[in-house]
C-alpha cells in the first residue's frame, strides 16, 4: 500500500492471489468462440433480408395537358380554388397548375403485408 504522511491507512486492503487454478483450455475455448462471433459481426458478406418493399415514383417532366392554361373560378387571393382555404398575398385571379405523379409499391418476400400507407407532402408551387 502507498501512504502519504498525515493520512490514515486504507481500510480495505486488496487481497492477494487466492491460489485458484487457471483453466487455460477453457479460456482458449472461450477465446475462440468470441473470435467467431466477432468475425461474423464484421464480415463483409452480410446476408440481405429476404423481404423488401420497393417504392418507385414516375414523375413527368411537364405539367398535365391543359394545366396552366385555364383560369379557375377562384376568389381573390385564394389558392387551390373554392374550399382551398389558404390565402395569397398576390390577390387577383391565379391559374391552376397540376402535375400527376404515379407511385408504384412492390413487395417481395415470404409473407404478406397489410395496412400499407403512403404519405406525400408536396411543397407549394413557385
Amino acid at each position: 500500500a502507498v501512504m502519504y504522511m498525515g493520512t490514515d491507512p486504507p481500510l480495505n486492503v486488496v487481497a492477494g492471489f487466492e491460489g485458484k487454478e487457471l483453466n487455460y483450455e477453457e479460456m482458449d475455448e472461450e477465446h475462440r468462440r468470441l473470435l467467431g462471433i466477432i468475425r461474423e459481426a464484421t464480415s463483409e458478406n452480410k446476408v440481405e433480408p429476404t423481404d423488401k418493399v420497393v417504392l418507385r415514383a414516375q414523375i413527368p417532366t411537364q405539367l398535365d395537358s391543359g394545366a396552366g392554361s385555364r383560369e379557375e373560378d377562384m376568389e381573390d387571393g385564394e389558392i387551390g380554388g373554392p374550399g382551398g382555404g389558404s390565402k395569397s398575398t398576390q390577390g387577383a385571379r391565379e391559374k391552376r397548375r397540376s402535375l400527376t405523379v404515379r407511385i408504384f409499391a412492390s413487395y417481395t418476400g415470404t409473407g404478406t403485408i397489410e395496412n400499407v400507407q403512403v404519405s406525400v407532402k408536396a411543397p407549394r408551387p413557385l
